[in-house]
């Protein structure tokens, strides 16, 4: 588990807003900064009642709402949208790839009606990468995100089993030596600026904050906590198939649960929400190993890194190439796990009819995200790529207003969050067919091309062993 970014957009809004109603600024900078996060975290840790309420819900009815192929449909939309999060970082960053496009491709920029001459943004390099401060997909971002992927395939074709179950750490520790061994026109990718900066040892609560309660969040609050109930489905499910584990709903109202809880937890300890992570069904589909004393494990390791900064600092250092070069390929991971879950039954045509309009919209909106209505601020952010007029928060708006506008385009920005909701209203409404599952899955198979070539060539060979005489047969 770890902070949910689907939170971030509704936190900056509530503490913009808090700023400018309270202190007149809208940016906090003379002050009030940490009472407006405190409102909005102790609001969230109210309204993660939500998810926990939600994982009551009876495992039949549960059932009937996400069965195998919605949930499948979710971990796919989900394995889309982390895929390109992977290549961003790949590239050198996510936030280089969000704002460098402008400026650089099909004459974007700022155009001056007096002079009637088109000025170009200048070029946004990347940072996070040490020193090294590159454009987006450089040559040497490519090949320090490329090494980690040959590193994989090099394990996996001549390691030995255990190897095999630990090139996840192979891979990021060859990417993280050689790019602290290299240097671009004497710039490095790995310096000491994290490790100077760190402290021996921290833990909860060394900085607190006024928990408030701030009104306006409640209605994008809980769209964002129905949008994180989603996606844990989809990654619980995702985890159960990656496990090789029959999809157990008891299974996914504990997660439910668990992920309310901590994210409850996780405010009053002046942190973010929480939710499950998807990389993690990449990790056990690449290692093969869902042992629970793992989990175990790995929460205690966690626990010691976040107490010892040093340890913070070492992970914090790697560059983001390299980490994209891993996460594009555990991201990966996530997605063919959807593929399984969905192909696990038969498909019959009511389930390609609803993947059809589920993946499309999901797919589309990951793609464009300014179709779910999404607004990029700024001259200089995005690739160039259309802002999202749906509906747009105005400045008459009230407080409420704008704040449930921007979490419904949250949700309808979100390919994951719109594909789910589209596939659950059409599994609800959509008539079953009338044959079985099985029955049409054949059939569906006997009508294909494929079907029919398999079939006449079984009917040819059951009628030359008819023809064959009994002791030539024996």
């Amino acid at each position: 588990m770890g902070v949910s970014f689907t939170f971030l957009p509704i936190f900056e809004a509530s503490m913009r807003n808090i700023c400018t109603e309270d202190f007149g600024d809208a940016s906090c900078e003379n002050g009030g900064g940490g009472t407006a996060y405190g409102k909005v975290l102790g609001t969230t840790a109210l309204m993660a009642i939500i998810e926990v309420f939600m994982s009551f819900i009876p495992p039949k009815l549960l059932r009937k709402i996400i069965p195998n192929f919605v949930a499948g449909i979710t971990v796919t939309l989900i394995g889309v949208s982390l895929i390109g999060t992977g290549i961003k970082y790949w590239g050198g960053g996510a936030s280089c790839a969000d704002n460098s496009g402008r400026g650089t491709v099909f004459g974007t920029g700022t155009f001056n009606e007096t002079t009637q001459k088109f000025t170009p943004l200048e070029q946004i390099n990347c940072g996070n990468n040490g020193d090294v401060e590159l454009p987006f997909a450089s040559a040497q971002y490519w090949g320090l995100g490329l090494l980690v992927m040959v590193t994989l395939v090099v394990v996996e074709i001549f390691g030995s089993p255990f190897l095999r179950n630990c090139n996840v750490i192979i891979g990021l520790a060859v990417g993280y030596i050689v790019a602290a061994a290299t240097t671009v026109d004497g710039k490095r990718y790995v310096t000491s600026e994290k490790f100077d900066s760190a402290k021996v040892a921290t833990f909860l609560w060394v900085d607190t904050f006024p928990l408030g309660f701030y009104w306006p969040a409640i209605i994008p609050l809980g769209i964002a906590y129905i949008v994180t109930t989603v996606e844990s489905i989809g990654d619980i499910s995702a985890t159960m198939e990656a496990s090789q584990m029959d999809i157990e709903h008891e299974r996914i109202q504990g997660g439910l649960l668990a992920d309310g809880i901590y994210s409850s937890i996780s405010c009053l300890a002046m942190s973010m929400p929480n939710t499950t992570f998807s990389q993690n069904n990449g990790v056990i589909s690449l290692t093969r190993c869902a042992s629970r004393y793992a989990g175990i494990a790995c929460g205690c390791w966690l626990f010691i890194m976040g107490v010892f900064g040093y340890i913070a600092a070492i992970i914090s250092s790697i560059p983001e190439a390299v980490i994209g070069g891993m996460t594009t390929f555990l991201f990966c991971n996530v997605f063919i796990s959807g593929i399984r879950i969905i192909c696990s039954k038969p498909v019959t045509r009511r389930v390609r009819f609803i993947m059809a309009v589920s993946l499309g919209l999901g797919v589309g909106v990951a793609i464009v995200p300014g179709f779910g209505g999404l607004s990029q601020a700024g001259d200089r952010s995005g690739w160039g790529v259309a802002n999202g007029n749906l509906w747009t928060p105005q400045t008459t708006d009230s407080d409420g207003l704008r704040s449930f506008k921007q979490a419904v385009i949250i949700a309808l920005s979100t390919s994951y969050s719109i594909g789910t909701i589209v596939a659950v209203i059409l599994n609800l409404i959509l008539p079953h067919e009338e044959i079985p599952d099985e029955e049409a899955a054949v059939r569906t198979f006997e009508s294909s091309h494929e079907g029919e070539e398999i079939l006449k060539s079984a009917k040819q060979v059951e009628d030359d062993f008819v023809d064959v005489p009994p002791a030539q047969a024996t």
